[in-house]
């Protein structure tokens, strides 16, 4: 094996750093494309999940307003329990929105799964679901200020939307 000289171990090493530092900076950026890539899927299939929920929402509510008619005499009655049940079922809706934003803030901060906020999501939904239905036999009159369905578009019954359209908005999800 032949000596190499000072200069030209020097020159070998030096292109092994490089050809590391190169690595690790390829390796950098394909991790960053696929964060980037997991927030733009993640945003992308919300939008399509609020967008499904909310066709599926009007044709249930075009359901409701055909099925009295094929129900004449079966209509739910109010009554103060009733009443009750849902501004149980409304403050339910409220609470899980708080859920989602709080979900939501922990996965940005990075001390909780993606998986956790669509779970909060679901449940939210599964809750707006649950008040619409309870709500939709009854005439404004008798719901006494309470709303005939949630509105998706409130920020206190939204399941999180706008906290989720604020952030994509400022670019931190």
């Amino acid at each position: 094996m032949a000596v190499q000289s000072p200069e030209a171990a020097d020159r070998a090493q030096r292109r092994r750093q490089v050809v590391l530092i190169s690595a690790l900076a390829v390796l950098l950026g394909v991790l960053a494309g696929c964060v980037i890539t997991l927030g733009v899927v993640a945003r992308s299939a919300l939008g399509r999940q609020q967008t499904q929920l909310t066709a599926l929402r009007e044709q249930e509510r075009r359901d409701a307003e055909i099925a009295p008619l094929a129900d004449l005499g079966t209509r739910p009655t109010m009554d103060a329990a009733t009443l009750a049940t849902l501004r149980a079922e409304l403050t339910a809706v409220q609470a899980a929105d708080t859920a989602v934003e709080t979900e939501v803030a922990t996965w940005l901060r990075g001390d909780s799964e993606l998986s956790r906020v669509w779970t909060a999501l679901g449940r939210c939904m599964a809750q707006v679901d649950a008040y619409d239905r309870a709500a939709a036999g009854f005439t404004a009159a008798e719901l006494k200020g309470l709303p005939a369905a949630i509105d998706l578009a409130a920020e206190a019954t939204d399941c999180g939307r706008e906290t989720i359209e604020r952030r994509a908005g400022a670019g931190s999800l």
